[in-house]
């Protein structure tokens, strides 16, 4: 079930958040980069940071502001942790 991102974090407290690599805000990921990175786990062809196979489903989806690092979310779940979050330039 896909979930809306203003359903998860309310939006005063995404303009809090900041990627833990970079320090950059971070921003709703738009529909194209979502449907590339499903696109992407259901091949088998994604890694993350620390170069595992990403074989888990993502909803959701947040990016760095300058579109470099896609964090996943699940289950209404953000990952923030720096060796899940996912390379843009990888997805393609």
């Amino acid at each position: 079930m896909e979930q809306d991102v203003k359903a998860v974090v309310d939006p005063k407290l995404l303009a809090l958040f900041r990627c833990p690599i970079t320090g950059r805000a971070l921003q709703k990921a738009t529909a194209p980069l979502l449907a590339k990175v499903q696109q992407a786990i259901a091949a088998g062809s994604l890694e993350n940071r620390c170069g595992q196979t990403v074989t888990t489903a993502v909803d959701d989806g947040l990016v760095d502001a300058q579109g470099e690092w896609f964090f996943p979310i699940r289950g209404g779940i953000i990952t923030m942790v720096p060796d899940e979050l996912i390379s843009v330039n990888a997805v393609g």
